[in-house]
């Protein structure tokens, strides 16, 4: 199963509509420079392509986190893990929810089974026993003819089929109010790890044992490094780490111990790494906030080439990551899977795709965005210089 795209409507951060789209909209061609196994975007069925990788990028308090963890939501959400009634969901559902007599109308298109469907939802709120609870009113669509599908266009059907109503659902005609119909659409599930936020970058996530080749990357100092079971053969979270230096003595440390012997990069970038070998494995999708937090660019280069290779990612995995580091998207070859978060002249946010804004792709994206050419980008140098002048005051006001 693969998500296509989803459009938030009715928000209070995102004001009447968000629109965040997964499949390519611009040629999936080679550069002349790509070898064969260079994979820019993953064939779902002719004429339709996902991307491999997305980027977020925005100043702060932009909306990139938020957006990242909407649309973790949304994969848990068609993988029948989360529920309104939970608290991750029910946190950013408060975020979200504007209210207002106005329901959140989500909508969800996502290819399963050799059909696209689409997932309309409409989330309101109700008091039970006094308390402000949130529920579900959905339908489900898909498509009928697959072969008419608009490369332009994606979600327009010329033929569509309504298959169910929420209240007419047969197979189960009882389901509990923060629970999706979608959860009774057979389908195959998506691999998706917890979603890596900045704030993680000092737990250490691995397999059971990692081949040196793998950790000499991140530090050559590592002699080994293995996650030990206990007494009865479970994982309890702690590992033995050797040193090339001092192989003779082994230091043991639990996931949260772990930076007292490893520098935060390489807990990081092993940890970024493992998840992505497992989203790879099965055609996943792998979500960091702030991709570039404690790893040196060459790392993070190479974890986007990953994601773009077939021998790497032959099942179409996708990399979904924010950054406020524009210079790393100039390794990102394709305009059209690059999101701009901003705010508008009345404080709502906006995700504007690159390629809508820039036509171009022979002009480096960095200074593009650096030299605040699509408005928005960069701070605005009166906010610098205010904040200048504020800071230069009170440095000087202690010397008086």
């Amino acid at each position: 199963m693969k998500l296509l795209g989803f459009e938030l409507c009715n928000t209070r951060l995102f004001g009447d509509k968000l629109r965040i789209e997964l499949t390519a909209e611009d040629k999936v061609n080679k550069l002349a420079s790509d070898n064969d196994n260079i994979c820019r975007a993953y064939p779902i069925k002719p004429g339709i392509y996902n991307q491999v990788l997305l980027g977020i990028i925005g100043l702060n308090a932009s909306g990139k986190t938020t957006i990242l963890e909407l649309i973790y939501t949304i994969i848990k959400l068609l993988n029948d893990e989360v529920r309104l009634s939970d608290l991750e969901v029910a946190t950013l559902l408060n975020k979200l929810y504007k209210g207002e007599d106005k329901p959140l109308v989500l909508k969800i298109w996502f290819y399963n089974g050799e059909k696209i469907y689409e997932l309309k939802s409409e989330i309101t709120t109700k008091l039970v026993n006094g308390v402000e609870k949130y529920i579900y009113q959905d339908e489900s669509y898909k498509e009928k003819a697959i072969s008419k599908v608009s490369r332009k266009n994606l979600y327009a059907f010329d033929d569509v089929k309504k298959i169910t109503k929420r209240r007419k659902y047969r197979e189960n005609p009882f389901l509990l109010e923060d629970m999706s119909i979608v959860a009774n659409i057979p389908k195959q599930p998506i691999c998706v790890n917890p979603m890596i936020k900045s704030a993680n970058k000092n737990i250490l996530y691995m397999h059971k044992a990692m081949n040196n080749a793998f950790i000499d990357f991140f530090d050559s100092s590592i002699e080994r490094i293995t996650k030990l079971e206990d007494a009865n053969g479970n994982m309890d979270e702690k590992f033995e780490i050797r040193f090339k230096n001092d192989a003779a003595r082994k230091y043991t440390a639990n996931k949260l111990e772990i930076c007292n012997l490893l520098s935060s990069g390489t807990v990081r970038g092993m940890s970024i790494i493992t998840m992505a070998i497992d989203v790879l494995k099965y055609g996943g999708y792998l979500i960091v906030d702030e991709l570039e937090n404690h790893l040196n660019k060459k790392i993070v280069e190479w974890l986007l080439t990953l994601f773009e290779d077939k021998r790497t990612n032959p099942l179409g995995a996708c990399l979904i990551f924010t950054t406020h580091y524009p210079e790393i998207l100039d390794s990102v070859v394709r305009k059209d899977n690059i999101y701009i978060t901003r705010r508008t002249t009345d404080y709502v946010i906006e995700a504007k795709k690159y390629s809508d804004e820039i036509k171009r792709n022979d002009i480096s994206k960095s200074n593009i965005i650096l030299s605040n050419t699509i408005d928005g980008t960069s701070p605005e140098y009166k906010y610098l210089r205010n904040a200048t002048r504020w800071i230069e005051g009170v440095v000087n006001k202690v010397n008086e």
